[in-house]
C-alpha cells in the first residue's frame, strides 16, 4: 500500500497546479523579471514533482551562482524539495533559525510548508499555517503582496476541496484586498459568484441573502465587461439571479438577448478544440444557457399544465415553439427544441445527456396529452457521440490521477449510461479510482468491491459486453495486485473466473494463476485453477497440461491413489485423441512409475499407519505386488511404442532424444519392478530370473547406457540370492571387467547392501553392510560415509550409527567428522534415544572447532526437536522445565541465523510444537492447571501465525495449513467451539484439497455440535 503514496501526493499537486498555475504564472511575472531565471525555477520545481532532488538540489546549486540576487527564492525551492519528501520537521528547523518571523523569507517558507501539508493531505496543518499568515498580514505590502495572493488562492481551493464553502468564500474576498491581473482577477469573481449561487438557497436571513445576492450580482455585471469564457458564465448565472427573484420571463429574455454573442463565444472555442479532445468545449457557456431556457420554457409549460383551466395553445407554445403568423409553422423555440438542440449540438457539454432525458420526457407528456407523435430527430451514432463526449470527460480527469474527482465524474454519467458500450471501459476506471483511494477512505474501498461485483454481474451473459466486460475484470485484478493488494486481486479474478468462464481469456489465466502457485510450491491454491481447468474448461488447449499439474502435486503431497487415479485419467483422454504425442509416452511412462513407488510403499510397510494388524498387512503386501505388476506392463508398453511406431511419438529432435532416454529408463526399471516383487514365495525364484533376463536385456541394447553398472551388479547380486555361485562370481567379474570405474565396481560390497535393501531384502542387504563393516579399513571414510546416509535415509538407524561411527574412528578432516557426528545424532533421533541425542548435541554445540562451523545452527535447530521430546515424557518437574528450555533457547540460536520469511515462519510453528509437547507431558502427569496454561498459549502461538500469515503468500502456505491442523485441536480442547468453526471453515475455503480436509471436515462437525 505504500507504493501508492507517491503517486496519489503527485496526483493531488497535478490537480493544485492545474487550479492554480494560470494564477501563479501571472503572479510571478511581477515578482521575477529575469526569464532565464524563472526557466530555471520551473525546472527545478519539475525536478521535485518527478521525485529527483539529488538533480534538483545540483541545479540549484547552480542557479545560485547565477543568479545570486534570487538567494530568497531559490531557498523556497530549496524548501519545496525537502517538503516534496514529507522532510517537515527539517523546514521547521531552517523556518525557526530565521530571526525575523515576520519577513519575506519567514513567511514564504511556512507558506510552503503549507502548500506540502495540503498535498500530503495534512488538511488541518495546512489550515492552521495558512490561518495564522491571514491574521498576521492582513494588509500586505512589498515583497509580500506575491506570497499573499498565491497562498490566498490555494487557500480557497484546499477549503472547496474539503467542502468548506463558507470558509472557502470568506478566503476568496481575501484575494481582492492585493492587486490582481485582469484575467486573474475576471476567474476570481465568477468562481466566487458561482460559490455564493450554490450557497444562497441555504440561507435562511431574508437580510444575509439579500446581501449575498447583492454581492453576488456586483461581481458578475463586472464580468459582462468582455467577451470571453467568463462573459458567458455571467449570463448563465445572472440568468440564475433572476430565476431566484422569481422572474422567469426576465431570465428568459436575458438568454435570448445574449445568444449572440455567446454563439461568438462558443465559435471560438470550437476553432481552437474543434473535436473537444482538449476539454476547452466543455467550458462553452451557450449549450448551458439554451439548456437552461429549455427548463425555464419546461416549467412554464408545466406550472399551466398544473391549472384546472390551463390554456393548451400556450403549453404548445412553451414546448413546441411559437406559431408563425404567416405560415402558421412553428418557430422550434420551444423547450422540447432546445432540448433536443444542446442534445445534439453540443454532446460534449454536462448538460448534455440530459437535454436527452428531458426531451423523452416531454416527447411523453405531448403524445399523452395531446395524442401527437413529436420526431426526435436523433440517430444512434448522434447517440454514441453524446456517449463519448460524456464519458470523455470523467476519462480525462481520470487519465490526470484526479482520483476522487474522477469518481464523482463517472458516477453521474454512469447513472444517465448505466448498460453501453462506453459504460464498461468506464465501471473499470470507476473501480481504480475507487482502489486509489481506499487508502484512506475505507468507504472507497467497500466501493470499489461493488464496483467490481457489479461489472462482473450485469454484462457477464452480454452478448455484445462480455469480452470488454471480462478484460476490465482483468484490468481491475491487475491493478489490485500492482498495489500488492493480493486477497483484493484473488478476489476479483474468482469473479471473473465465476462470471466468465467463455472468456477467451479464462482459461489462459486460470492456468497462468495455477503455474504461479505451484512454481511457489503453494499446492493446495494450484489445485484449485487446475481443477477449475479439468472440470470447466475442457475445451482448453490447458487441459491435459492442467490433469498432468495435478498428479504432480498429488505426487509431492505423497497422494499416491489420487496421482494414479488422475494419471490413469490422463492416460486415457490422451489415447483417445487423434494424434496424442510425445505426452501419452511421458503420460503412460509417469503412470508405470507411479504404480512401482506406491507398490514398494506397500510392500515396505508405508500405505498406511504403523499399527495395522496382520490381515491389513497382507492385504497392503498384495496389493503392493498387483502395483509392481502394473509397473511391468506399464514400463513394457513405452517400450513397446517407442519400438513400433515412435515417429508418431515425437514431432522434433528434442522429444526424439527425451524418447530415447525413456526407452531406456523404461527397459531398466521393468526389471527393477521384477526385483521388488516379494510374492507369492514360491514364485520368487523364477521372478528372480525374470528380472535377470530384463537386466540381461538393458546391457545387450545399451552397453554403455547409463545405468548398465548397476545393472550388471544387480545381476550378479540376484545370482547371489538365488545361491548360483558360478553365475554371480561371472557377473561381478564382468562387471569389474567391462565398468572398472564406475562406482558399482569399486563399491560392490555396499552398492549390493544398497541393491538388497532396495528390492525389500532388508535382512541380507544389513548382512552385506555387516560384511563391509568387518573388513575394516578396505574401505574409505568417503565410502562408510554414504553407506551411513543410505542406511539412514532407509531408516536402517542402528546400522546407520554403526557407520558413523566407522568414519568418526578414522576421520581427520573437520567438516567430515562435524558431518558424522550430527548424522549420528540424527540417527540416534531415529531409534528414539533422545538422551543420547542431547548428549551428543550438546557435545558438538560446545566443542571449540565445531562450534564455528555453520553445522552448529542445524544442531540446535535438531536439538529444538530433541529436547522437547525429552520434555515430553520427563516427571521430574525442574528437569522436565529445564528441557522446554533448553529447546527454546536452541530456537532462539537457530532464528539469529534465518532471515528468509519462510524460514521465520517455521520456526515459529516448531515454537508452538515446543507447546505442543509441553502440553502433552502435563496432561500425562495430570498437572491440569499447567496444561491448560499451556495449551491457551500454544493457541496464542499458533493463532498469531494465522493472523500474521497472509493468505496470498505461496511461499507460507504450508507453513500456515499446519498451523492451521496444529491450533484446532486445541481450540476444540479448549472448548471455543464458534472459534474453532469459524477457523474449520476459514481452513477449508483457503484449502479446499488440503492435506488435513478430512481432520478439518470431523473437527468443524464436532465444534457445531459443541456450540
Amino acid at each position: 500500500m505504500n507504493e501508492k503514496h507517491p503517486k496519489i501526493f503527485c496526483g493531488r499537486l497535478v490537480l493544485l497546479l492545474s487550479v492554480v498555475a494560470p494564477l501563479c504564472a501571472a503572479f510571478a511575472q511581477n515578482a521575477v523579471e529575469d526569464a532565464a531565471l524563472r526557466e530555471e525555477l520551473r525546472y527545478i520545481e519539475l525536478l521535485q514533482q518527478m521525485r529527483m532532488p539529488d538533480i534538483a538540489d545540483e541545479v540549484i546549486a547552480e542557479t545560485k551562482k547565477r543568479f545570486p540576487e534570487a538567494g530568497a527564492l531559490l531557498k523556497v525551492s530549496e524548501t519545496k524539495g525537502l517538503l516534496s519528501q514529507g522532510r517537515f520537521d527539517e523546514v521547521q528547523k531552517v523556518i525557526d533559525a530565521i530571526p525575523d518571523k515576520n519577513g519575506v523569507e519567514f513567511w514564504a517558507l511556512t507558506l510552503a510548508k503549507a502548500d506540502a501539508y495540503y498535498a500530503f493531505g495534512k488538511y488541518a496543518d495546512a489550515d492552521k499555517l495558512y490561518l495564522s499568515f491571514f491574521k498576521k498580514i492582513e494588509k500586505p505590502a512589498g515583497a509580500l503582496v506575491t506570497f499573499y495572493r498565491d497562498s490566498a488562492y490555494k487557500y480557497v481551493q484546499m477549503l472547496l476541496y474539503l467542502g468548506k464553502d463558507r470558509e472557502a468564500l470568506a478566503a476568496f474576498r481575501n484575494l481582492f484586498k492585493v492587486p490582481l491581473e485582469e484575467g486573474v482577477e475576471r476567474q476570481v469573481r465568477a468562481d466566487m459568484a458561482e460559490l455564493m449561487l450554490k450557497l444562497l438557497p441555504d440561507e435562511k436571513k431574508k437580510e444575509d441573502r439579500d446581501k449575498m445576492m447583492k454581492e453576488t450580482e456586483t461581481n458578475v455585471d463586472k464580468l459582462l465587461w468582455k467577451q470571453d469564457v467568463w462573459f458567458g458564465k455571467a449570463i448563465v448565472m445572472k440568468a440564475h439571479l433572476f430565476l431566484m427573484r422569481g422572474d422567469l420571463k426576465g431570465a428568459q429574455e436575458l438568454v435570448e438577448n445574449y445568444m449572440p454573442q455567446l454563439k461568438t463565444i462558443h465559435d471560438s472555442l470550437v476553432e481552437q478544440d474543434p473535436d473537444g479532445s482538449q476539454g476547452m468545449l466543455r467550458m462553452s457557456p451557450m449549450p448551458q444557457c439554451r439548456y437552461l431556457l429549455a427548463v425555464l420554457l419546461m416549467d412554464e409549460a408545466m406550472a399551466e399544465a398544473k391549472k384546472d383551466k390551463a390554456d393548451e395553445e400556450r403549453i404548445k407554445d412553451l414546448l413546441v415553439g411559437e406559431k408563425d403568423a404567416q405560415t402558421g409553422k412553428r418557430k422550434q423555440n420551444g423547450a422540447f427544441n432546445h432540448f433536443i438542440n444542446v442534445f445534439i449540438r453540443f454532446p460534449e457539454s454536462q448538460w448534455a445527456s440530459e437535454a436527452g432525458e428531458r426531451s423523452e420526457n416531454l416527447r411523453k407528456f405531448i403524445k399523452a396529452r395531446y395524442n401527437a407523435d413529436l420526431r426526435t430527430p436523433v440517430t444512434e451514432e448522434q447517440m454514441r457521440r453524446v456517449r463519448e463526449m460524456q464519458f470523455a470527460g470523467a476519462r480525462l480527469v481520470f487519465s490526470q490521477n484526479q482520483f476522487k474527482e474522477a469518481t464523482e465524474k463517472y458516477m453521474l454519467v454512469l447513472n444517465q449510461f448505466p448498460e453501453t458500450p462506453e459504460s464498461v471501459p468506464a465501471l473499470g476506471d470507476l473501480a481504480i479510482s475507487f482502489i486509489e483511494t481506499a487508502d484512506k477512505d475505507a468507504e472507497a474501498a467497500l466501493m470499489a468491491e461493488t464496483v467490481t461485483a457489479h461489472l462482473s454481474e450485469r454484462f457477464s451473459a452480454h452478448p455484445k459486453l462480455m469480452k470488454d466486460a471480462g478484460d476490465q475484470m482483468r484490468r481491475i485484478g491487475e491493478r489490485y495486485g500492482e498495489l500488492r493488494m493480493e486477497d483484493k486481486k484473488r478476489q476479483t479474478y474468482a469473479l471473473f473466473f465465476r462470471d466468465y468462464p467463455t472468456h477467451y481469456a479464462a482459461g489462459q489465466l486460470v492456468m497462468s494463476f495455477g503455474e504461479r502457485e505451484f512454481n511457489a510450491k503453494n499446492y493446495a491454491g494450484a489445485m484449485t485453477y487446475y481443477r477449475q481447468i479439468s472440470e470447466i474448461y475442457t475445451n482448453s488447449t490447458h487441459y491435459f497440461d492442467a490433469i498432468n499439474r495435478m498428479a504432480q502435486i498429488y505426487k509431492e503431497e505423497g497422494q499416491a491413489t489420487n496421482e494414479i487415479q488422475t494419471l490413469e485419467f490422463y492416460v486415457e483422454r490422451l489415447a483417445a485423441r487423434e494424434r496424442p504425442g510425445h505426452a501419452l509416452v511421458v503420460g503412460t511412462f509417469r503412470l508405470a512409475d507411479a504404480y512401482r513407488e506406491y507398490g514398494i510403499r506397500l510392500i515396505r510397510g508405508g500405505g498406511t499407519n504403523e499399527t495395522v494388524d496382520a490381515e491389513q498387512k497382507a492385504a497392503e503386501q498384495k496389493e503392493g505386488v498387483n502395483m509392481l505388476s502394473k509397473a511391468v506392463m506399464g514400463f513394457n508398453n513405452v517400450v513397446k511404442m517407442l519400438e513400433e511406431n515412435a515417429a508418431a511419438y515425437q514431432q522434433n529432435d528434442e522429444e526424439k532424444q527425451r524418447n530415447e532416454q525413456m526407452r531406456e529408463l523404461a527397459v531398466f526399471t521393468k526389471a527393477v519392478c521384477l526385483t521388488q516383487i516379494n510374492q507369492p514365495e514360491d514364485k520368487l525364484p523364477v521372478l528372480r530370473k525374470l528380472a535377470i533376463s530384463g537386466y540381461e536385456e538393458y546391457v545387450k541394447r545399451f552397453p554403455k547406457g547409463k545405468y548398465a553398472p548397476k545393472a550388471q551388479l544387480q545381476i550378479g547380486t540376484l545370482y547371489t540370492i538365488l545361491q548360483d555361485t558360478a553365475n554371480a562370481q561371472a557377473a561381478f567379474e564382468k562387471l569389474s571387467k567391462i565398468y572398472p570405474e564406475s562406482d558399482e565396481a569399486k563399491n560392490s560390497v555396499p552398492m549390493q547392501a544398497a541393491a538388497l535393501i532396495e528390492i525389500g531384502l532388508r535382512g541380507e542387504g544389513v548382512a552385506k553392510y555387516r560384511q563391509m563393516f568387518a573388513a575394516g579399513g578396505t574401505y574409505t571414510e568417503g565410502q562408510f560415509m554414504a553407506a551411513a546416509r543410505a542406511l539412514e535415509e532407509n531408516k536402517e538407524y542402528d546400522m546407520a550409527i554403526q557407520a558413523y561411527d566407522k568414519v568418526l574412528s578414522t576421520a581427520k578432516d573437520t567438516g567430515q567428522i562435524a558431518n558424522a557426528r550430527l548424522g549420528r545424532a540424527r540417527a540416534l533421533v531415529g531409534v528414539k534415544k533422545f538422551t543420547e541425542a542431547h548428549k551428543a548435541l550438546d557435545a558438538f554445540i560446545t566443542d571449540k572447532e565445531l562450534s564455528k562451523l555453520q553445522l552448529v545452527v542445524d544442531a540446535n535447530l535438531l536439538l529444538v526437536e530433541v529436547a522437547s521430546e525429552e520434555g515430553k515424557v520427563e516427571k521430574d518437574n525442574n528437569e522436565r522445565t529445564r528441557l522446554f528450555n533448553a529447546a527454546v533457547d536452541a530456537l532462539k540460536m537457530v532464528k539469529k541465523y534465518r532471515t528468509q520469511p519462510e524460514e521465520l515462519a517455521d520456526l515459529d510453528l516448531k515454537a508452538g510444537e515446543i507447546l505442543l509437547r509441553k502440553l502433552t507431558a502435563e496432561k500425562k502427569l495430570g498437572l491440569n492447571e499447567q496444561a491448560v496454561e499451556t495449551r491457551g498459549k500454544a493457541i496464542v502461538a499458533f493463532q498469531g501465525m494465522i493472523m500474521a500469515i497472509d493468505p496470498g503468500n505461496a511461499a507460507l502456505a504450508n507453513t500456515l495449513e499446519k498451523a492451521y491442523y496444529n491450533c484446532l485441536p486445541l481450540l476444540l480442547e479448549h472448548k471455543k467451539y464458534k472459534d474453532a468453526a469459524e477457523d474449520c471453515e476459514r481452513y477449508l475455503s483457503l484449502f479446499p484439497d488440503g492435506r488435513y480436509k478430512t481432520d478439518v471436515q470431523n473437527w468443524l462437525n464436532q465444534a457445531r455440535i459443541g456450540q
